[in-house]
């Protein structure tokens, strides 16, 4: 089950969903989706090998996660005999939620991104606290009860599994850290179309940082950024560029843009799709992520990928991804200055970016792929399963 799955998506979480599945299917297995229907009904098709049912939500804020599981305990049964019997439940974070313990036999499996009892601390918004389609608001109670009824959790990264254990007391043993993947081959382009794609954006000889990430959520704190950029602008000669890609209002940062006086140093892009966002990170030159809190930090492997360095903040697991000075740098949590500093510093030292981007993309190559995260996962089905 996923809440996060084509054409619902916002997240590291779908991105997940979509490259584990599909790997899981090119391995031989008979893989079965469970995702929300925004038609009203629901609907079974065949995906890149994967069966996928939809089933329908509510498409209306604090409704689209309760919708969900309302549908997905009254279609469960049918869904499952339809299929022929399931060996395995895995739960894409809490979306099998209203599937309660005593309905079902299987043996289950949570991934677990992190956990929204993290993100709520870092949150005072009214309308995020009560918002059950986030991940605050009465998430953490919802997060506890999926947790605690898992026969084995996978955890994204070793700061995950930690908070696993330092938060709801869950046993190591229980847990299997197994990290994102990604294809890096995906993130190679000639520098033709990387010079076609500066050209697009308008980026000249300009030096462009890049962040991505959902716009108005502020975990991701983007306005920090902004801040920091126009530190860094105000210092710089040099002309610089910020590229914003995202979902959500882009009134509302085009506000914080203006009032700021960087407009004409700005881009603010929206959603865009995987296949030309891969481009965006070959056109820039380094990500920037002011992120609160990462469980894994998808698009800073994603930037990696690409042959790009990395500039974030020292919170959650990136540090796991970023080593100071060897990926990237950490920045202290809200040291503006000294992020500023760091993009000023980058700004100066094309050479530095180069190196760093080289040594990132091999890095990448070298230590992650979805391929690996898949077999991790169906070596964690098996131990299940003979255990049984």
């Amino acid at each position: 089950m996923s809440f996060e799955y084509p054409p619902f998506m916002s997240g590291g979480a779908g991105v997940y969903a979509v490259h584990i599945t599909r790997e899981l299917a090119k391995m031989g297995h008979d893989v079965h989706i469970i995702s929300p229907s925004i038609s009203g009904q629901r609907t079974h098709s065949v995906e890149s090998g994967i069966s996928v049912d939809r089933i329908p939500i509510i498409d209306k804020r604090f409704l689209k996660a309760p919708s969900f599981w309302v549908n997905l305990a009254r279609e469960f049964n049918e869904i499952r005999k339809d299929a022929g019997g399931f060996d395995i439940l895995h739960g894409n974070g809490d979306s099998d939620f209203s599937l309660f313990k005593q309905r079902i036999k299987e043996p289950r499996v949570v991934t677990v991104h992190h956990l929204a009892s993290l993100v709520a601390q870092n949150v005072t918004h009214l309308n995020r606290l009560l918002d059950l389609s986030g991940e605050t608001g009465f998430t953490p109670i919802i997060e506890k009860a999926v947790i605690s009824r898992a026969n084995r959790i996978i955890a994204v990264s070793n700061f995950t599994k930690k908070t696993l254990f330092s938060t709801y007391n869950v046993s190591p043993s229980k847990i299997e850290v197994i990290p994102n993947g990604i294809n890096v081959d995906e993130y190679f382009f000639s520098k033709d179309v990387i010079l076609k794609c500066r050209k697009m954006l308008g980026l000249d000889d300009s030096v462009a940082f890049l962040f991505v990430g959902r716009l108005n959520d502020p975990r991701k704190n983007l306005p920090h950024l902004l801040k920091a950029f126009r530190i860094t602008c105000r210092d710089r000669r040099k002309r610089l560029k910020l590229v914003l890609v995202g979902s959500g209002n882009q009134l509302k940062i085009k506000k914080i843009v203006y009032r700021l006086g960087i407009e004409k140093d700005v881009l603010v892009l929206g959603y865009v799709k995987d296949s030309l966002l891969r481009k965006y990170y070959n056109a820039c030159d380094v990500l920037v992520s002011p992120s609160l809190l990462e469980g894994f930090g998808l698009t800073i492997l994603e930037a990696m990928a690409a042959g790009k360095p990395v500039i974030a903040l020292n919170v959650g697991a990136i540090p796991e991804l970023v080593r100071e000075g060897v990926n990237g740098f950490l920045i202290d949590k809200q040291d503006l200055r000294s992020l500023a500093n760091t993009m000023s510093f980058l700004a100066d030292h094309p050479d530095i970016i180069e190196s760093i981007g080289v040594r990132n993309r091999e890095y990448v190559a070298n230590n992650f792929s979805w391929q690996k995260s898949a077999k991790l996962t169906e070596r964690v089905y098996k131990t299940l399963l003979d255990s049984a």
